[in-house]
């Protein structure tokens, strides 16, 4: 099993593992922070800890696959693993800078259709927000909304002149 397909059967294991009145759900938190900190990032296409550490995470499965050697030369090995970090670290943080930049425009895209500011035109039915229930106290089963009203004239930014029938609104 793929380190990646591991982490994703964790996550998905874990959010089974919670009872099914979820109070237990504090007893799993280091699980599910492993999960997110191996997973690949869909924004930065790198895992967290990959761009903390330099390397790619080894789980247990990973590390009864591969049989370690220690040698003599461990210091020179270590010192060369070491040089490799301090080069390779900012390379990974370059890429996924480079890597956040076109997820952040698709994230703006996305957040700027879902919470644009409506606008609306002569005729059209709209309704009216009751601001005073904000500040009453009590009337809590009153409408949030009354209407629908038709739009008669644009004054402004979101401001419009209104009508109920024949009558005109203030």
């Amino acid at each position: 099993m793929s380190g990646e397909r591991f982490d994703q059967t964790l996550t998905t294991h874990l959010m089974k593992v919670v009872n099914s009145t979820a109070d237990d759900w504090d007893q799993h938190i280091d699980e599910i922070l492993l999960g997110y900190r191996v997973n690949v990032q869909e924004s930065t296409k790198h895992s967290p800890f990959e761009l903390l550490y330099g390397v790619k995470a080894k789980l247990p499965i990973d590390l009864e696959k591969e049989d370690v050697d220690v040698t003599d030369d461990s210091c020179t090995i270590q010192d060369t693993r070491v040089k490799d970090l301090l080069e390779a670290i900012p390379q990974l943080q370059d890429t996924a800078k480079e890597n956040i930049a076109p997820a952040q425009s698709v994230q703006k895209l996305r957040y700027d259709l879902r919470h644009a500011a409506p606008t609306y035109q002569v005729g059209d039915s709209v309704l009216k927000y009751n601001r005073q229930r904000e500040t009453r106290v009590g009337d809590k089963l009153q409408p949030r909304f009354a209407g629908p009203y038709e739009i008669v004239e644009v004054l402004g930014r979101r401001v419009y002149r209104l009508k109920d029938g024949d009558k005109e609104l203030k």
